[in-house]
């Protein structure tokens, strides 16, 4: 009997596996990626899908004082160190995800996201499919007396009928989730058009905002293009630099100009403590 290997329990690891497998992939910030260096290797959502962020933080651990110093001399920044504590943000910032909405009223997948048609097909279906295939398993075990048996000796606590109910209510929870806005394009929201773009984008101007106003002049805080030139070709001094910004601090990542330029001219004047206006 002591020889005998410890049985498993295969409805409670069930549910284990399916509620981990129906979170969403952990999203790397700026302090994260430099703490786990020795993780990455190990980590499966960082060798899967984060390629281009381990590219990233090699060139940041190696670049960011050369991307400093080059940015500084273009624009005439007063303040080396303060401007690389600024780019330090800006990169974290171009790592935060996008808030996201599957609620009927206010959908919204952005840019950046993972794809709802994407989430089904690739998470919701095949985790839906495990969990109802491990149920109809455990049905056809429940008739094996020796099978019983083995959970009686695994399992003296006599947990197995709830942790085989959750399995159950597992299963009803993700084919409720696989079942929302089925008929809707993820490409689309309910009314129709693109999705919106990332969270980050508005958030990097304001932060170039905030230092432009506390650490150059207070004056020239709104962003403006050329009407008729490229998606990168700033009107003003500020956004020439935030421009410049952009390119520099993920020059591995692809860049998408055009959103780029699309979020930042919805931005007012920064007049200080957070209060945004129009120019004056």
């Amino acid at each position: 009997m002591a020889d005998r290997p410890t049985p498993k329990k295969p409805p409670a690891n069930g549910a284990r596996s399916g509620s981990a497998a129906s979170k969403p992939p952990r999203k790397p910030t700026l302090d994260l990626v430099r703490a786990v260096e020795d993780e990455v290797a190990r980590d499966p959502y960082f060798i899967q899908q984060s390629s281009a962020i381990d590219e990233w933080r090699e060139e940041t651990r190696l670049g960011v004082e050369e991307v400093n110093r080059r940015l500084v001399t273009a624009h005439s920044i007063p303040d080396a160190q303060a401007h690389k504590r600024l780019v330090l943000e800006l990169q974290d910032i171009m790592l935060q995800p996008s808030a996201v909405s599957l609620s009927p009223d206010s959908w919204r997948v952005p840019k950046g996201a993972e794809g709802w048609k994407d989430t089904r097909e690739r998470q919701l279906e095949p985790i839906h499919a495990r969990v109802a295939a491990l149920i109809t398993l455990i049905d056809g075990a429940l008739s094996n007396e020796t099978f019983m048996a083995a959970l009686r000796v695994a399992d003296p606590a006599a947990r197995f009928p709830d942790a085989f109910k959750g399995l159950h209510d597992l299963e009803e929870i993700v084919c409720a989730a696989m079942s929302i806005r089925s008929s809707v394009d993820e490409e689309q929201s309910p009314r129709g058009g693109n999705r919106p773009n990332p969270d980050w984008i508005l958030e990097f101007g304001k932060a170039a905002q905030r230092y432009r106003y506390t650490h150059i002049s207070k004056r020239g805080t709104r962003p403006a293009f050329v009407a008729r030139g490229y998606p990168d070709e700033g009107g003003n001094a500020i956004t020439r630099w935030m421009i410049d910004l952009y390119k520099a601090i993920l020059p591995s990542m692809n860049k998408n100009y055009s959103m780029f330029r699309t979020e930042l001219q919805t931005l007012r004047a920064y007049k200080g403590s957070g209060v945004e206006s129009d120019p004056t």
